[in-house]
């Protein structure tokens, strides 16, 4: 999860970075030209919020031939994390991990006993916390469709984020064919940014330098009653493109930086900024505690009928 920006013209130097938005429009992201074969229901209205099956959510229809096969979920059962799925990231309030302008902490991710984790920032002694989670070691995937349901957090000065990444860094011959970090949606809300979610791709991560990203804004979300609802927040991640969704409607397809071919694992995490990165501001004007509540992860497949 690396800087990228709102909207132009704010920059920032740390990647190469264009935008673009799929929002209102009547054809494809400028990365995809429009009337390119893409498949069916991959288009900006054509995977609309419907009635389907629970463990299906807002599945896009298959490529013609093809079936959609659950591959991993986590619906959060029970008040104690599935550590052979899941990896929790941090220390703990004896020992914090540091991470940008706060802290990790494994306490800051919890199950609530009712079908939901939830990742929560908080202060303690002056000092702010988070966590995170992700099936690092444990689970990882190339292609498929990729999904979380969760009440956003609402406040600035640090971000909920649902990512993939691959195993290691990606290198500097392919661009982002050999791996590439799909950031399906961040949520840094702010006074510059209330309720924006957005995705962004990078690659050539080996070096801070020379890495490279893109973003592009995949919603608004109407407040204040949308921040207390659920939400699906989704890519398919095709051989050929990514396309990301939002409740089930096609935001964002771009082949930016070359498509990943190589097996990702998914990540969830809550980031804290002292206005460090112009989406959001400090994170001593957030109301705490406060953080995401996430209802299920699933992933799913495409195989031969």
């Amino acid at each position: 999860m690396r800087w990228f920006v709102l909207l132009l013209p704010l920059v920032v130097a740390s990647c190469n970075w264009n935008a673009d938005s799929a929002l209102g429009s009547d054809t494809a992201s400028p990365d995809v030209a429009p009337g390119t074969d893409v498949g069916p229901d991959v288009g900006p209205d054509a995977v609309d919020p419907r009635a389907i099956p629970a463990d299906q959510a807002f599945l896009p229809e298959p490529l013609a031939g093809k079936k959609w096969v659950l591959t991993f979920h986590d619906e959060f059962d029970g008040t104690t994390f599935d550590l052979t799925k899941w990896t929790l990231y941090g220390g703990t309030m004896d020992s914090p991990q540091p991470r940008r302008d706060g802290y990790w902490v494994q306490e800051a991710v919890t199950l609530d006993g009712q079908g939901h984790a939830a990742i929560t920032a908080f202060e303690k002694d002056g000092k702010y916390y988070d966590g995170g989670f992700g099936t690092d070691g444990r689970f990882n995937q190339a292609f498929g469709y990729w999904e979380v349901r969760a009440i956003l957090q609402k406040d600035e000065g640090h971000w909920f984020g649902w990512w993939l990444m691959p195993f290691g860094s990606s290198q500097h011959v392919q661009g982002g064919t050999d791996g590439a970090e799909i950031d399906i949606a961040e949520t840094p809300y702010g006074k510059l940014a209330p309720s924006q979610i957005q995705s962004a791709v990078h690659w050539d991560m080996g070096e801070a330098d020379d890495a490279q990203c893109r973003g592009v804004n995949l919603g608004t979300l109407p407040p204040p009653a949308d921040q207390k609802a659920f939400h699906t927040l989704a890519v398919w991640w095709r051989s050929d493109m990514y396309i990301f969704y939002l409740d089930g409607v096609e935001t964002w397809r771009t082949t930016i930086g070359g498509v990943s071919q190589v097996p990702e694992y998914p990540i969830l995490t809550d980031e804290i900024s002292d206005s460090t990165w112009v989406m959001t501001d400090t994170i001593e004007n957030a109301k705490l505690p406060d953080g995401t509540l996430i209802d299920y992860v699933r992933v799913f497949a495409l195989e031969d009928k």
